[in-house]
């Protein structure tokens, strides 16, 4: 495993978006990040390597497979993206002069998981896109990849488990790591018992659990990474205008403290602790107090899932504010504020402070884990780092 010298423990941190912003938080003397994962890949129906459409002008083709590389039969694979590995390079310079490890994102699009069904189904696929990755590992220098599988595909769960297989062993080869993003669950989901996706909100939840079979997976992963965020209370669906699928919830903490310890209670069953990463979440949500099928966001966003908050522009959203209201949130942990906008609208934000941050971070060194994955970098505070910091320094306790 590829970081700083001998760390204690991986402190690991989403990068999408403003990549300038990301490295100064990370800049933070406690922040202490050893691995970092850009969001920067994704593998398309028929296993090539794409850029996000957000990340890499358009190029000819597209696609990220080098010019003269050949199919898993020999055959001559079409041409496209003519450099993955150097324009990785480039990118990575900046975080590798802070001692920074380099783990990219290959995800897959966000819709309801077909892209990854149409994968699965295709051995030719499947290898295409172990061999893509691998060569940008090995053209690029990258120490590792971070594989986050989008939507829920019950059905192809041993399919998965068998791709992510051929991944590690095609990476491994190549003296790179594999870092696998799971959805949390805090029972063993049966995937033949799986409930329709589109039925119900709960059941599209049950079915991307039960996508993920932890016992199976587990053996491959370097880094088992619970993405630990947006803990949804009273769950419902909505699909936006690109067709992609969004799971809401109503008001409420993102990462309840009960809810965290139950999740490491049920992973640790399957995975070894010192493999076993959680996400801690470095913002709240905001909805406004009259319900959450009303447009939460004041700048007309209309993310009906609650308006994302960063620990960084929380006291900036309440300026101006008026009747503000402040309680501890006992039951989750961090804070319940109430408070009224200028158009006289009321809100409520549940978010995190240091003390509650102290306290879930502090799960990781009573369990003894490998460490915490931050979403995400840019969204954090030298309060927040600080607080992250003396949990993970502080002596290990017995569970």
């Amino acid at each position: 495993m590829t970081n700083l010298p001998d760390p204690r423990y991986v402190r690991f941190g989403w990068v999408a978006g403003d990549e300038a912003a990301a490295l100064a938080d990370a800049g933070t003397p406690a922040a202490g990040i050893t691995h970092v994962a850009p969001c920067w890949f994704v593998l398309d129906a028929e296993g090539r390597l794409e850029p996000r459409p957000d990340e890499v002008p358009a190029g000819p083709g597209g696609s990220l497979d080098p010019a003269g590389a050949q199919e898993p039969d020999g055959s001559p694979e079409p041409s496209g993206f003519r450099d993955p590995a150097g324009w990785a390079q480039g990118r990575m310079e900046a975080w590798r002069r802070r001692g920074i490890a380099v783990w990219p994102v290959i995800g897959t699009p966000e819709d309801d998981g077909a892209v990854l069904r149409s994968l699965l189904d295709h051995e030719q696929g499947r290898r295409r896109a172990a061999d893509a990755v691998q060569r940008l590992c090995r053209d690029g220098g990258l120490p590792g990849v971070t594989l986050a599988a989008a939507g829920a595909f019950p059905e192809g769960r041993d399919a998965f488990s068998a791709f992510v297989e051929e991944l590690a062993w095609a990476l491994h080869a190549s003296g790179a790591r594999l870092a696998l993003v799971v959805p949390p669950q805090v029972t063993d989901p049966a995937a033949a018992a799986a409930p329709d996706p589109l039925a119900d909100p709960g059941g599209w939840l049950q079915a991307r659990a039960a996508s993920f079979d932890y016992r199976a997976l587990a053996v491959y992963a370097d880094l088992f990474i619970v993405d630990t965020r947006d803990y949804a209370v009273r769950p419902r669906i909505r699909r936006d205008a690109a067709g992609r699928l969004h799971v809401l919830g109503g008001p409420g903490a993102v990462a309840p403290q009960g809810w965290l310890e139950s999740v490491i209670d049920h992973a640790l069953l399957h995975v070894p602790a010192r493999r076993l990463v959680l996400t801690l979440p470095l913002y709240g949500r905001a909805w406004p107090a009259g319900g959450q099928d009303a447009d939460p966001d004041p700048g007309g966003a209309g993310d009906a899932a609650g308006r994302l908050v960063p620990l960084a522009d929380a006291g900036r959203l309440l300026e101006g504010a008026q009747a503000v209201e402040e309680q501890p949130d006992r039951a989750s942990g961090g804070r319940r504020v109430a408070w009224t906008d200028a158009g006289g609208r009321p809100w409520v934000l549940y978010i995190d402070d240091a003390p509650s941050l102290e306290a879930k971070a502090g799960l990781v060194a009573r369990h003894d884990l490998g460490g915490l994955a931050f979403w995400r970098l840019g969204f954090g505070t030298p309060q927040a780092w600080a607080a992250v910091d003396r949990a993970l320094a502080a002596p290990r306790r017995p569970a």
